[in-house]
């Protein structure tokens, strides 16, 4: 009896091991199927917007900037009314109300995207660091303007463009550098996951290498994983994985 005790404990350890490994590998297949599908989502409301007068499309790319002034003068809205926030930064600079702070943030927000979307047309659709430089200029000296009462212009509102020109561009560049990769990773999200639960996280890069992606998973065989350098025993363990799921083994089969 005390030996069949000292044997069923370690295999529930065991059973409970695989369990919490199967959740998980769920649980990150379908994190990666949302991203996929808000992805492709994107992808197609931005085809609908560009087959669309340009109005249609100014409004469509405006339209999130206006949210973003909107949210950031009801934040900093608050802020202004707080005497111990504005000892540490000025926030009654933007509006001294509310009403104010929504109002600058969203002139400084919704130039921003309009003069976007004005450069992309006027330009073929190019998007690049000037041209948001130059849309961030524009925004910064309309905001400087309205932030006084009553509004006017000048040296203060071409230095305010100037700053925010220089931020934007370089904000802007950053972004561009560092949204790329994680566009082409999306691709081997199912990949990655199984190749952590299986322990072979170091063959990730051969994966991306030969662009064997999600969707190829199920044509792989014995071949295609030892011309991209993995060895006869993990190829075993992918293809029996493989096997094993029914989604991936429906897909073989059509």
């Amino acid at each position: 009896m005390e030996g069949g005790g000292s044997v069923t404990l370690p295999l529930q350890k065991k059973n409970n091991n695989l369990n919490f490994k199967s959740v998980c590998s769920q649980l990150q297949t379908k994190w990666g199927e949302l991203e996929k599908g808000w992805e492709e989502l994107e992808k197609g409301f931005h085809g609908w917007v560009s087959k669309q007068p340009w109005v249609v499309q100014a409004a469509a790319f405006t339209a999130p900037y206006l949210v973003q002034g909107v949210a950031a003068g009801l934040i900093y809205g608050s802020l202004a009314q707080s005497e111990l926030a504005n000892c540490f930064f000025p926030f009654q600079y933007f509006g001294s109300t509310r009403l104010l702070q929504v109002r600058n943030f969203s002139i400084l927000r919704g130039t921003d995207g309009a003069m976007v979307c004005t450069l992309k047309k006027l330009r073929g659709g190019r998007d690049d660091t000037p041209a948001r430089a130059l849309a961030a200029f524009t925004s910064g000296y309309l905001f400087q303007m309205f932030t006084k009462t009553p509004p006017c212009g000048g040296p203060d509102a071409i230095m305010a463009g100037l700053i925010l020109a220089v931020c934007h561009g370089l904000l802007y560049q950053v972004e561009q550098g560092s949204s790329q990769p994680p566009v082409k990773d999306t691709c081997f999200t199912r990949t990655r996951c199984m190749l952590l639960n299986l322990g072979f996280q170091n063959y990730e890069n051969n994966f991306k290498k030969n662009l064997l992606t999600d969707d190829v998973l199920p044509l792989l065989n014995k071949s295609d994983l030892e011309e991209a350098g993995i060895p006869l025993g993990p190829t075993l363990q992918i293809l029996n994985h493989i096997k094993r799921e029914p989604d991936l083994l429906k897909k073989r089969e059509s």
